[in-house]
């Protein structure tokens, strides 16, 4: 089952990384009619993964570029340099790489303390298992609102999600 689970977040990366290949830093940093800019949608995400696997999961320090409120839920969501994000990006999912190879079955309900701003969870904690298919749901959330907004735009960025190849 982990490795299940870790194959659909690595997915949803392969997917988020198809639909923004080849995306121009204007493109990337202007806003599509009411939405958030795509190069704060992929630092949203990665927001996400940063703090619930690297920092809640492995005990690491947050991301010092994704750090702080500005993308937590309900942010403004305004432009962000682009190459930076994509910086974040590598860094952020190259640890986060590092415990979805290692974790097991066994360590997948393993509950820790949530801080974060769904209230639910901080009654409860959550767990690795949680963390992976609630990340793969988020991503593929946000997939959808970038793939519009690139349509809109007239680019051509392909059908989602993919064929989820590491999930066969």
């Amino acid at each position: 089952m982990a490795i299940a689970l870790a194959s659909l977040v690595l997915e949803a990366w392969h997917d988020l990384d198809r639909a923004t290949a080849d995306l121009s830093a204007e493109d990337a940093e202007r806003r599509v009619g009411t939405a958030s800019p795509i190069s704060w949608s992929v630092a949203h995400c990665t927001h996400m993964v940063d703090s619930w696997l690297n920092v809640n999961f492995q005990g690491a320090e947050p991301h010092a570029f994704l750090n702080g409120d500005t993308f937590r839920k309900g942010a403004a969501g305004d432009p962000l340099d682009w190459d930076a994000v994509k910086t974040a990006v590598d860094q952020v999912r190259r640890d986060a790489s590092r415990y979805l190879d290692s974790v097991g079955e066994d360590g997948l309900d393993r509950r820790v303390v949530y801080t974060g701003s769904i209230e639910a969870l901080r009654e409860t904690g959550f767990s690795p298992r949680y963390a992976m298919m609630r990340i793969a749901a988020h991503h593929y959330f946000h997939l959808g609102e970038i793939v519009a907004g690139r349509n809109a735009l007239g680019h051509s960025v392909g059908d989602y999600p993919g064929l989820l190849e590491r999930c066969l």
